[in-house]
């Protein structure tokens, strides 16, 4: 019994002396813009250099940095990501951020606060926007962007939430989101990537009378030989009735091309 108590005292005394007993924080909430943040990390009457620890978005980035002034790395942030900085110090000296403005957040500036893709959405919030803005869905397909939806934008300046159902396909999947407000000025948040494990999709016959069938739902474009799109939909038929008999065309679909001729 005396033994087990011995243990716990030394734990308690162990905590506390690997645990700072006295500590302040300093906090700052702002935007990344692109630029890295510079603090001046004094000495307190110790002789112990006054930061203990930074976090970045609940994440500790740094711990006791040794330096009189150092630089907080923020490079792997999305530009115009919100971010929450904690500064952890000790009592009786005070770090100081040398460029504050560096994050700071403007009255009305429009911002992707989060976006991200998962197997089946995209979702995104926003702040800072204004009434009569919209935001466009693209998707890179073959070798240009594609709209895939146009949203209303809900016009909050605080927050805005917003979700909407994709449909990848197999492999690699890019997507960006525009907001454009009414004056035309644009903004465009980071790329969204997905590695999508769909079943390839294919299509039959090569040799068409009158109907072409996909193996499951797709946006499609079929063209002629000089590259001008005849027919353009979404499903998983197309009725090739009235293209000209005779003649081979061009599909894309499923960011994939194909041929078929026209019997």
């Amino acid at each position: 019994m005396i033994s087990n108590l011995k243990i716990l005292v030394l734990s308690i005394l162990f905590t506390y002396w690997i645990t700072p007993l006295c500590a302040a924080e300093i906090k700052l909430s702002g935007v990344y813009k692109g630029s890295n943040l510079y603090i001046e990390n004094p000495i307190d009457e110790s002789g112990t250099p006054c930061v203990q620890e930074v976090y970045v978005n609940g994440k500790k980035q740094l711990e006791s940095p040794k330096q009189r002034a150092f630089i907080l790395d923020l490079s792997h942030l999305h530009r115009d990501q919100d971010i929450d900085i904690l500064i952890v110090h000790n009592e009786g000296c005070t770090p100081k951020v040398i460029n504050p403005n560096a994050i700071k957040k403007v009255a009305g500036q429009f911002i992707f606060s989060r976006s991200k893709v998962d197997d089946d959405k995209i979702v995104w919030t926003t702040s800072g926007e204004i009434d009569g803005g919209y935001f466009l869905v693209m998707k890179w397909l073959i070798s240009e962007w594609e709209e895939v939806k146009m949203v209303s934008g809900k016009g909050s300046e605080r927050y805005n939430f917003y979700s909407i159902p994709v449909r990848h396909h197999e492999g690699l999947n890019q997507y960006k989101i525009i907001y454009i407000k009414p004056d035309g000025k644009v903004t465009v948040s980071p790329m969204l990537e997905i590695n999508s494990e769909q079943e390839m999709v294919t299509f039959y016959p090569k040799r068409v009378e009158k109907e072409l069938f996909f193996s499951r739902m797709v946006k499609y474009s079929v063209m002629d030989i000089h590259g001008k799109v005849v027919l353009k939909g979404e499903g998983d038929v197309v009725d090739c009735s009235a293209l000209s008999k005779g003649k081979s065309y061009y599909l894309t679909y499923d960011n994939k091309t194909g041929k078929f001729y026209k019997e």
